[in-house]
């Protein structure tokens, strides 16, 4: 693998003995986790035929597929919402790429994709999802949110036992109908001023 990392430029500087020794981990998670690894190979399977063949759906899962609609690259998300990747290629065999912002140089340009990354981007889709929707439920219970970080959302209550943290907690582990089986938990606090726990 040593030789095929040089050639392909994709050693990172690291010494031969580092790398091998990171490899040798990489290796073992994705032998130790195939399902997920075989989930990859099916978002850019689906993605690449997406982009040959447009205006045809391929699914991936119940509720996500792949689908070309003139020059925009759409995955459908279980929650009905859509990922899109503006002006989508697929080189046969070799890179699936976008237009997009580089987030090193900010530049709109072309930005390469891969079964790992397109994962990556569906799995923070659907946290989203998650989350905006646990927002709503919150709201529709008399919770006000005055911010949000990352993950979690701050409310400030009545000091009158009305409301309180293992409510918000219910609420927020809800599962809307398209995640039904979805394994879910929120843990949450109260306390007088904000803190991250």
């Amino acid at each position: 693998m040593w030789e095929w990392a040089l050639e392909k430029k994709i050693t990172a500087k690291l010494p031969h003995d580092v790398w091998v020794a990171c490899n040798t981990v990489k290796q073992s998670w994705r032998n130790a986790n195939a399902q997920i690894v075989a989930f990859w190979s099916a978002c850019e399977t689906a993605v690449r035929s997406a982009i040959e063949i447009p205006n045809k759906s391929f699914p991936i899962r119940p509720g996500l597929y792949a689908r070309r609609y003139g020059n925009w690259l759409l995955l459908h998300l279980p929650s009905g919402r859509f990922l899109v990747y503006p002006a989508p290629r697929a080189s046969e065999g070799g890179d699936v790429t976008y237009m997009g912002n580089n987030q090193r140089t900010r530049k709109f340009e072309r930005l390469k994709t891969w079964g790992g990354k397109i994962v990556e981007n569906i799995t923070q889709a659907v946290a989203c999802d998650l989350l905006f929707e646990a927002g709503l439920r919150l709201e529709k219970a008399g919770y006000e949110i005055v911010l949000s970080v990352h993950d979690e959302y701050i409310c400030e209550i009545p000091d009158d036992k009305t409301r309180n943290h293992r409510h918000m907690e219910e609420l927020m582990s809800s599962l809307p109908s398209w995640a039904e089986g979805l394994p879910l938990v929120a843990a949450g606090f109260e306390t007088y001023r904000y803190r991250k726990e």
